[in-house]
């Protein structure tokens, strides 16, 4: 009876955590792919349906990849791996990344990839910026901008984490996660968890803080001309308060509820199209294009 009983409240609190973090999502418009005239049909199994000409991304997939990665990432770093951060293409998403990669203890690399950084990195002149010492693990936030880096990565066997759009690739991220890849919020969402994901591996406690700066930029974004620059790493070690931080996802759960911004989306109400890897059945309520949390 017990034993049934624990199984039971376990069961609620994964659903609890899980539907807190849904609509945390749906709040920073995590689940807005892009227009379907531009999909790649690789991302068919992560699309929950359309919406005005827009993919919606299944929000349940992406809390699932992601709880994924989190969970590889904080492992990896608990090993004292070390972890390669490339960023978005505005550079105003940039700083604030960048600012979160610092945080994590993360190489955070701004600008383009330099060709055979990881190949041949004596030859690409990059090996001093590292330290002489491959990365173990990329993230990368903008797969299709980077893509000469996952495809050396591939190479070289270093697995890499992903966010991957609905005109992205999955197959070229070892660890994808469906999402939108140009939101200024849900930039700021993937990198708060990660790096809370890291801290946790390194054994640091979590300092809440406000860290999302919305730009108005929600989709687009200008590619940046400057050179490469690696942000140098540096974090403060504190006593790591016990079992604070074990669940990748419920670690940041505070922490998003003060970096959700509560505007709503500029989508209308127009009918919905059904997407062909949609369920016959499946209706978008008007709350899934709106930011908002769906009723209960």
């Amino acid at each position: 009876e017990g034993g049934g009983e624990g199984e039971s409240g376990s069961l609620r609190e994964y659903y609890r955590l899980k539907n807190r973090t849904v609509r945390k999502m749906m709040d920073c418009r995590v689940h807005l792919g892009h227009r379907t005239s531009i999909w790649n049909p690789k991302m068919a199994p992560f699309v929950f349906g359309v919406r005005n000409g827009i993919h919606i991304i299944d929000l349940d997939k992406t809390y699932m990849f992601l709880n994924r990665a989190l969970t590889v990432v904080r492992e990896m770093v608990r090993r004292d791996c070390v972890v390669l951060w490339l960023g978005p293409r505005d550079p105003q998403q940039s700083e604030v990344i960048a600012s979160l990669a610092k945080m994590a203890g993360a190489v955070y690399l701004r600008g383009r990839w330099v060709g055979g950084t990881l190949t041949n990195p004596i030859g690409s002149g990059q090996a001093p910026a590292y330290g002489y010492r491959l990365p173990d693990c990329l993230f990368v936030l903008d797969t299709r901008r980077h893509g000469p880096a996952l495809r050396e990565a591939k190479l070289v066997g270093i697995p890499t984490v992903g966010i991957v759009d609905t005109n992205c690739d999955p197959e070229m991220v070892t660890y994808p996660i469906p999402g939108n890849d140009e939101g200024t919020l849900a930039l700021n969402f993937y990198c708060t968890l990660m790096a809370h994901a890291m801290l946790d591996g390194r054994g640091v406690s979590v300092v809440t803080q406000d860290t999302v700066t919305d730009t108005g930029n929600e989709r687009t974004g200008n590619d940046s001309s400057e050179a490469g620059e690696l942000q140098a790493r540096s974090i403060d070690q504190e006593p790591l308060e016990a079992n604070k931080l074990r669940n990748p996802l419920s670690a940041s759960s505070a922490m998003t509820d003060s970096m959700v911004a509560t505007e709503s989306s500029t989508l209308d109400s127009s009918p919905v199209e059904q997407s062909h890897t949609a369920r016959p059945d499946t209706q978008l309520p008007d709350s899934i294009v709106q930011g908002t949390s769906p009723s209960t």
